[in-house]
């Protein structure tokens, strides 16, 4: 009769990690949570921060058009996902219900790809990123890469220092070495490191590029720059803060990690409805350059990481959560981690993954969410899309930030780059309006 009670304490612990509303082999509120996220209630000395993480934005900050076909009708039905605009809202929503609570990151491969991106060279994602308040960023590779696309040199340590002094972001770069200095590079508004204290509880962020940045052919030109290897870097920067009195140590990185694939193949299932369990064994590839460098870690080092690619990631790996959400601005992803202030350590055991929420504008009325790839849902009939019991619509004061870029970007399109108008317009002659507050 004892073994009862353990085993009842064992299932508790493992649905810490599990988002209460979703259903890995069904459709319904695969990534929305238009009633309740599953968070938990505090106890007695208890903090909580509710990280919420973006990656790959790829300058991306329209919202797309996603087809979504099913056997209900020969015809597909158009849906919006993402776009800062949404973003926005559904940020709003969540810093009034976890007042002081809300850390927001991103991970990286964030600046080039979009149009829009590429037109105002970069300039509009970053001023969203300060408007937004993320408390934490970090650089990918295809960002180190993304100079002859926003019109620079192909030469990263060109442009870059021009482009990220232009606005006063939290940017943190760990392992990248300037070999002239013989140590990281300073670039304006860049850290090695960065500390900083939120809700009660003090939280380091370290910032690595992956082990293999410089290798293949397409590695960033960086002639005098070295990449520190990972877990060394990670080490020093980790022990670094401790002493300096964080409680908690956040990596960002875009290193890449696969999750799912084998599941998905098994089932014969889109990747993006596979990996729902965060604590489930062999379920990310151990040859990862993520996993591999997870593992090599000693246990409990990082308390969390945040990736980046091109598919979800919702795991705990080598005992540690990581999460990615899906790119290019259609989803944000989260973490909650609880604090204990009286013991002053992470309770783990109650740390909640979640399944990344995509930013709905609207919602199919069968499934409460925006996600395409079920054809066995009737996409015909949708309605509003919600979070947290509230509605979502576009953040107007976001949409009145947008419009000027927009304008721009169509006037590049007509007009030379050194024309007087557009450089009146990035010189900051132009109207702003006050950045969104958290």
């Amino acid at each position: 009769m004892k073994l009862l009670p353990l085993l009842l304490v064992a299932l508790a612990g493992c649905s810490f990690f599990k988002k209460s509303n979703e259903k890995a082999q069904g459709h319904e509120r695969l990534y929305s949570s238009p009633e309740s996220d599953g968070a938990h209630t505090l106890r007695s000395g208890e903090r909580r921060l509710v990280f919420v993480a973006t990656n790959d934005l790829r300058g991306e900050l329209e919202a797309k058009q996603v087809s979504a076909s099913d056997r209900h009708s020969p015809h597909a039905t158009l849906i919006s996902i993402g776009g800062v605009e949404v973003f926005a809202r559904y940020l709003e929503i969540l810093r009034e219900t976890y007042p002081d609570e809300v850390v927001l990151v991103d991970s990286g491969n964030s600046l080039a790809g979009a149009k829009l991106a590429q037109k105002t060279k970069a300039q509009a994602g970053l001023e969203a990123f300060a408007r937004l308040n993320y408390q934490a960023l970090t650089l990918g590779p295809a960002d180190l890469k993304a100079g002859p696309a926003l019109g620079y040199s192909a030469v990263a340590s060109e442009w870059l220092p021009l482009v990220l002094g232009r606005q006063k972001l939290p940017l943190v770069l760990s392992n990248l070495i300037d070999l002239k200095r013989g140590e990281a590079v300073a670039w304006p508004g860049v850290e090695t490191q960065l500390l900083k204290e939120i809700n009660g509880v003090r939280v380091g962020f370290v910032g690595l590029f992956p082990d293999n940045l410089m290798t293949g052919k397409d590695a960033p030109s960086l002639p005098g720059h070295y990449v520190e290897p990972m877990v060394q870097a990670f080490l020093k920067h980790n022990r670094s803060l401790r002493l300096k009195g964080a409680q908690v140590v956040v990596l960002l990185t875009n290193a890449p990690v696969k999750c799912g694939e084998k599941i998905a193949e098994l089932k014969k299932l889109p990747l993006s409805k596979v990996n729902f369990d965060p604590s489930a064994p062999s379920v990310c590839d151990p040859d990862s350059v993520l996993a591999r460098f997870l593992s090599e870690l000693p246990p409990q080092s990082a308390d969390l990481v945040i990736s980046g690619g091109t598919q979800k990631v919702a795991n705990l790996i080598a005992g540690t959560p990581v999460i990615s959400g899906f790119p290019e601005g259609r989803s944000f992803s989260r973490v909650d981690l609880i604090f204990n202030t009286q013991t002053n350590e992470l309770v783990r055991e109650r740390s909640l993954i979640h399944q990344p929420t995509l930013l709905c504008h609207r919602f199919f009325q069968e499934s409460e969410d925006c996600y395409t790839e079920d054809p066995s849902v009737d996409h015909r009939k949708t309605g509003p899309a919600k979070f947290l019991k509230r509605e979502i619509f576009p953040d107007q004061q976001t949409t009145a930030w947008l419009g000027p870029w927009r304008e721009l970007a169509v006037a590049l399109a007509l007009q030379s780059w050194e024309s007087d108008e557009v450089r009146t317009r990035l010189s900051g002659r132009a109207p702003a309006l006050p950045r969104t507050q958290p």
